[in-house]
């Protein structure tokens, strides 16, 4: 177990920064959604765009939130 120590910790670390990149996802979403709420439409595409472009559960969301926001 000792000579699989560094693949674990490596395993262990591409999990967390998975796991860290769809909490700061998440964070992105709903501050857009806060700022499309507040009238800062300007705001929310910048915030939005970010989201376009990332793998993950928002992208298709936010591609058609943003050609919305750009019309």
């Amino acid at each position: 177990e000792l000579d699989r120590q560094d693949e674990v910790l490596e395993l262990i670390s591409i999990e967390d920064s998975d796991r860290m990149l769809l909490t700061e996802q998440a964070i992105s979403w709903y501050s857009t959604m806060a700022l499309l709420k507040s009238g800062k439409r300007k705001e929310a595409l910048e915030k939005i765009h970010p989201l376009t472009e990332q793998h993950g559960p928002y992208q298709s969301d936010a591609l058609k939130l943003e050609k919305v926001l750009l019309k």
